[in-house]
């Protein structure tokens, strides 16, 4: 059974999660427009998607004491902020052309990389895609099992 406040609180969790890294990054509200940025050049590994993984976990391990039972939480944290910040970064306008830029399972185009101090990791449309897929599969397993 779905824990109600839990899932609204997730909700609005990963919407705050994404209207901060909105100001940070973007440096406004629905600034990105076409031509659609892409990553050039190198960019250093300060360990920023290892801080946003902690940031998932963190509230949830405090509410249900129990990284296990906060995994799922996490988890949707992680789902609902990678397919629902494009809603605060990019022009409504460009919306429906974003989500298929950005989804693209053919494209290898470099639009970011994931850093973790230790490693970083090319993030391409092709692996979005295929993340996402994963993620929204194995999803009701987590909620199922934990």
């Amino acid at each position: 059974m779905i824990h109600v406040p839990l899932l609204v609180f997730s909700l609005l969790y990963s919407q705050v999660i994404n209207i901060f890294e909105t100001i940070i990054w973007i440096k406004g509200f629905w600034r990105i427009k076409t031509p659609f940025p892409i990553c050039k050049g190198d960019v250093k590994n300060d360990g920023y998607h290892l801080l946003l993984a902690l940031l998932y976990f963190l509230p949830f391990i405090a509410i249900t004491s129990s990284f296990f039972e906060a995994l799922p939480w996490a988890w949707l944290v992680w789902f609902l902020n990678d397919t629902t910040w494009h809603f605060w970064s990019v022009h409504p306008k460009y919306w429906t052309k974003w989500i298929i830029f950005y989804f693209d399972p053919h494209s290898e185009v470099t639009l970011w990389y994931a850093r973790f101090f230790i490693v970083k990791v090319k993030v391409s449309p092709k692996r979005m895609f295929y993340i996402t897929i994963f993620r929204l599969l194995f999803m009701p397993f987590l909620f199922i099992l934990l």
